[in-house]
């Protein structure tokens, strides 16, 4: 005889003891869908945060070809192999925390809603990128989004800020 699930044999138990098997059914189904839909809502955070992950990983892979025939002008330290990093860290930010970079910042700034046409023309130091080309790649910086370069004046400031 196949096994059955504890919560069909909990629904067995609850159903036989109970006056109302309806009522039974009702509140063993609710829990039992009530765990579905939290594995649903886990499944698609993972989605959502892999998904992150192969944004960023395309990015970098793309910008390999432009380096190597010499288009992009600025020293690029790609994030490849390190997404996760970036991803996991963002995801549990609050939209008003700070990131402070350092020279591979690419991964932070696209996890954190960095807009991924402004960070690869901030790499080539572009006017319409997210520091207006000026930070090229190693000091990306989105204020809006609270991506910051690493200075040593402003991680000090933003502590005694709070």
């Amino acid at each position: 005889m196949p096994a059955i699930s504890p919560k069909l044999g909990e629904f067995l138990v609850k159903a036989t003891r109970s006056k109302d098997i309806d009522d039974a059914f009702r509140r063993v189904f609710s829990d039992y869908l009530e765990l579905k839909i939290e594995s649903f809502v886990e499944t698609i955070e993972s989605l959502e945060l892999y998904t992150t992950m192969l944004r960023i990983r395309l990015c970098e892979e793309s910008c390999v070809e432009p380096i190597l025939n010499g288009e992009m002008r600025c020293p690029v330290h790609l994030y490849s192999g390190e997404e996760a990093i970036a991803v996991g860290v963002c995801a549990a930010l609050c939209e008003e925390d700070y990131v402070f970079g350092t020279h591979r910042s690419h991964g932070h700034c696209l996890a954190k809603v960095g807009e991924m046409n402004q960070v690869v023309a901030e790499i080539y130091g572009k006017e319409t990128g997210c520091s207006k080309g000026r930070g090229g790649s190693m000091h990306i910086i989105e204020p809006a989004t609270g991506m910051v370069g690493l200075e040593e004046d402003l991680l000090v400031k933003s502590k005694m800020e709070r």
